[in-house]
């Protein structure tokens, strides 16, 4: 109950406080004066509206009480189903998000420029493959009685650091003392090399004097480049790949 009630109340019982003090006095003085006993009449007028207005209590108490406990019981209904509602409602979303995702448009125009850009460098890294393991095999086949072997793995690691970029990591080595390969056939070795790995002549002179310092250490880059293609006859010829390819005439592969 709130203070505008309580004062209320209290009014309403100050009223009847005063009116049954008026009354009892009014009806003494009938009664004193002319012998009116208003009681008589009085009385069942009170017991009646007593009736009344406790009747009217009573029934706006049941009729409160009954409103409280069914705004009581759909409150909790309404509690228990909203985890459900939550529940369906999420998933709606989910549907909804899942079939715009299908629907999605065609990607844009950067995306399929990146994803043809990846595919061009997987196809890249492929071919490169593909040249290493043919230059290998050109490499195994003409060094055949001028390298031992840990001279012919150390040359096939330079070459990978040559088609990486990886000058730093060149290791000299030498050819066999007995049969030792000139100057022209590794000019020619750099050459044909160079040319399926497509560097510049600069970058093949300064490959080859760094793998073969003690063969070529008349040499300069500068006279290296000059001359690496040069018809001067000897072990390793210059082989010219053709419009397109990477392969060598002289393997077995080829001659095959």
């Amino acid at each position: 109950m709130n203070d505008k009630q309580k004062t209320l109340v209290r009014r309403s019982s100050l009223a009847l406080i005063v009116f049954a003090m008026l009354f009892a006095a009014f009806s003494s003085y009938l009664y004193t004066r002319f012998h009116i006993d208003l009681m008589l009449v009085a009385t069942p007028l009170l017991i009646a509206f007593l009736v009344v207005l406790f009747g009217h209590g009573i029934i706006k108490r049941l009729i409160t009480g009954c409103a409280i406990t069914r705004q009581q019981l759909s409150s909790f209904g309404q509690q228990k189903a909203l985890p459900a509602d939550i529940k369906g409602a999420e998933s709606g979303n989910k549907q909804t998000e899942t079939k715009a995702i299908k629907e999605v448009a065609p990607s844009s125009a950067l995306d399929l420029y990146e994803t043809m850009q990846l595919e061009e460098q997987r196809k890249e890294a492929e071919r490169r493959k593909d040249i290493l393991n043919c230059i290998n095999d050109y490499v195994r086949h003409i060094a055949v009685g001028y390298l031992s072997q840990k001279s012919l793995n150390t040359l096939l690691f330079k070459i990978e650091c040559l088609a990486f970029g990886r000058t730093d990591e060149y290791k000299p080595i030498r050819s066999d003392m007995d049969k030792k390969l000139k100057s022209p056939d590794l000019r020619h070795l750099a050459w044909n090399i160079g040319e399926r790995l497509g560097v510049s002549r600069r970058v093949r002179a300064e490959f080859i004097l760094a793998s073969f310092p003690k063969e070529l250490e008349q040499a300069t880059v500068n006279y290296l480049e000059a001359n690496l293609r040069d018809t001067i006859p000897c072990h390793i010829k210059i082989d010219v790949p053709d419009k397109g390819d990477y392969r060598f005439h002289c393997t077995p592969q080829a001659a095959a």
